[in-house]
């Protein structure tokens, strides 16, 4: 079993205390990230804090699909890339 860590963490003027198996370090992190996009919509004149935290989640959601995305196109490219390069050796093997 994991060792379970109890984190505490601001957002939006609240505390929060988390308990869990990712390290305090992660956490943090994880909360500087959600804190960026807080501050990125503050800077646009948002202020409900419902608002804040709801476009927050959706922006990093759409940061998630769309490297999702981009690493499964570069996995299709290497596939392509691979499945050409074989192709090319088994043609010097039967030369």
């Amino acid at each position: 079993m994991s060792e379970t860590h109890q984190v505490s963490v601001q957002l939006l003027g609240e505390r929060f205390t988390l308990q869990t198996e990712e390290t305090p370090e992660h956490v943090h992190a994880m909360a500087a990230l959600v804190s960026g996009r807080i501050q990125q919509l503050r800077d646009l004149g948002e202020n409900d804090k419902l608002r804040l935290a709801l476009l927050a989640a959706l922006m990093l959601a759409d940061d998630k699909t769309t490297g999702d995305k981009a690493r499964d196109a570069t996995l299709d490219e290497l596939e392509t890339d691979v499945r050409a390069l074989i192709s090319a050796l088994s043609d010097d093997d039967d030369a």
